[in-house]
C-alpha cells in the first residue's frame, strides 16, 4: 500500500465513525510500558476494532483516561461487576479504577510484533492472558527482573 491510501484519523474520529455504524479497524503503536511483556513500546502494533460482543474478562480494551485529558489507554479486563469494569495493565501490580463498560472504545483484536501476528483472543493469545491475570506472581517476578535490569543497565 502507498502512503497515498493511508487515512490519518483522531480516536475521537475513529470512535465517531464506528458509533455511525462504520466499524473500521485502527492500527497504532503503543507508547506505554503498562503491556509488557505482551505489547512493546514503540515496537509492536496493536489493531483495535469497537467490540460487537459483550467484553469478556482478559479482554485488551482501549478506554480514555479521564484523568488526563486527551489520553487513553489499553489495558486488559480483569472483572466485570454489573456495568462496570476495572481493568489491569500486564505489567502492573494493581488494578485501574472501574470504568463503564460503555466508556471502552474497542478491544484489541491483533498484535504485530515484527512478522509474529498474536490474536489476543484466540489459542496462545487467550491461553496467555487468562495465565497472567489469575496468577501475580509472574507479574511479580517480571516487575522484579525488569528493576534489576534497570538498575544494572541504566542508560
Amino acid at each position: 500500500m502507498d502512503k497515498t491510501n493511508i487515512r490519518t484519523l483522531s480516536v475521537e474520529a475513529w470512535h465517531k465513525n464506528a458509533e455511525n455504524g462504520l466499524p473500521i479497524p485502527i492500527t497504532i503503536t503503543v507508547n506505554g510500558e503498562s503491556m509488557r511483556p505482551l505489547i512493546r513500546r514503540g515496537k509492536d502494533k496493536v489493531t483495535i476494532m469497537p467490540s460487537e460482543k459483550p467484553y469478556q474478562t482478559g479482554d485488551i480494551v482501549l478506554f480514555q483516561d479521564f484523568k488526563r485529558a486527551g489520553t487513553y489507554v489499553i489495558h486488559r479486563l480483569w472483572k466485570t461487576e454489573g456495568e462496570w469494569g476495572q481493568t489491569l495493565g500486564d505489567a502492573l501490580a494493581r488494578p485501574d479504577a472501574p470504568v463503564l463498560l460503555s466508556d471502552f472504545l474497542g478491544k484489541v483484536v491483533l498484535i504485530e510484533r515484527g512478522r509474529w501476528k498474536i490474536c489476543p483472543d484466540k489459542g496462545f493469545g487467550r491461553i496467555f492472558g487468562s495465565l497472567w491475570l489469575r496468577w501475580f506472581w509472574p507479574r511479580k517476578v517480571y516487575r522484579l527482573v525488569r528493576k534489576i535490569k534497570r538498575k544494572l543497565f541504566r542508560r
